[in-house]
């Protein structure tokens, strides 16, 4: 790995001189760490150092690995130093601070991969990438266990409540997280894992949680407010009724719901998300009949596909209306002179 890639490093020599102790105490402190992979004394070979020679197991630190190395000898050794104590301080400022930045990074790499979702003004995070940012890799286990130790109570804490710390998503796998559910989690990883770097790592998240995942879901409130407004135009445009069926809420059909859809897909089309030609009001149980469909709403799908499914789906689609052919012609006519339209756009 280059050392470009993870900053700059520090040799042993310089720890040792950093720390004040000798720089074969520094491999003795590194083949402890190595030791026990359950302690609470840790160091990442990628995060925490490199080899630099692996033969003679000669190492160099990230600054994250060598603040590791120096709380290691804080605390062990000679406690009563008032020299060890100044260290100590210093330390811990550097190390809050140089980790919280670490936090927000990985916060910040999350955006715009489809990885956060808005529900009522606020961002969740998928399950996959509310590990990355708690630094669990694919610890799907300790996630769980931390969800499970929130949830009891015996910490003083609210139980997590859904809605409020998690969220579940049609189509999705996993829950997604609020900034209130992430840091929950991280209170808990925090009292159940042995590990020092776990412990430090989920501290930092739990003071920057907020205001990092505020600042980076900011683009995702407004484009979330913006196509609101697009799927209320084209409701509002449809009189209230599903473009395919004219079905519409009424005292005989009080479950039904209308839902917006986006004839080419937002995620692999984002040029025309917001053209209103785009999007169709229809039946939200006809909304989900199409994406299962096409094999889940993670799918990709175009205004094609959509014409595809009224040609083959028919029957089920227009059963029940006054005038099944009718419908269906009028719905065909409809969706082919948006794709006349939108490919004049998507050119």
């Amino acid at each position: 790995m280059s050392d470009s890639l993870i900053g700059p490093l520090i040799s042993t020599e310089e720890l040792a001189r950093i720390t004040c102790v000798k720089k074969e105490d520094i491999r003795d402190y590194c083949e402890f760490f190595d030791q026990d992979p359950n302690d609470k004394w840790e160091l990442r070979e990628g995060e925490d150092f490199i080899w630099s020679n692996k033969k003679y197991k000669v190492r160099k630190f990230t600054k994250k690995g060598a603040l590791e190395i120096a709380k290691y000898v804080e605390e062990k050794i000679d406690k009563k130093s008032p020299w060890r104590r100044l260290v100590k301080t210093f330390f811990n400022t550097l190390q809050k601070r140089f980790v919280r930045s670490l936090v927000m990074e990985r916060v910040a790499e999350i955006a715009g991969n489809n990885s956060m979702v808005i529900r009522n003004k606020k961002a969740f995070v998928n399950t996959p990438k509310t590990r990355y940012i708690l630094r669990l890799a694919n610890r799907q286990d300790l996630l769980i266990d931390a969800l499970k130790y929130e949830q009891t109570g015996d910490h003083g804490r609210e139980p997590m409540r859904p809605n409020k710390h998690w969220i579940e998503v049609s189509g999705e796998d996993g829950e997604y997280f609020s900034s209130e559910g992430i840091k929950r989690l991280s209170l808990g990883l925090q009292d159940i894992c042995k590990s020092r770097s776990t412990k430090n790592w989920n501290s930092a998240v739990s003071d920057s949680i907020f205001q990092t995942l505020k600042e980076v879901a900011k683009p995702l409130l407004l484009d979330d407010k913006k196509m609101k407004r697009i799927m209320n135009l084209a409701k509002t445009k449809s009189g209230n009724e599903c473009e395919l069926t004219a079905r519409k809420k009424s005292h005989d059909n009080l479950k039904f719901q209308l839902a917006a859809h986006h004839l080419y897909d937002k995620s692999s089309y984002p040029t025309i998300r917001y053209e209103i030609h785009n999007v169709i009001a229809i039946d939200e149980d006809l909304h989900k009949a199409f994406h299962a469909y096409m094999g889940g709403f993670k799918k990709s799908c175009t205004a094609e596909d959509f014409l595809e499914w009224l040609k083959v789906q028919s029957h089920e689609i227009f059963s029940g209306c006054e005038d099944e052919v009718a419908c269906e012609a009028s719905a065909i006519s409809n969706i082919k002179r948006r794709i006349q339209f939108l490919s004049s756009v998507l050119d």
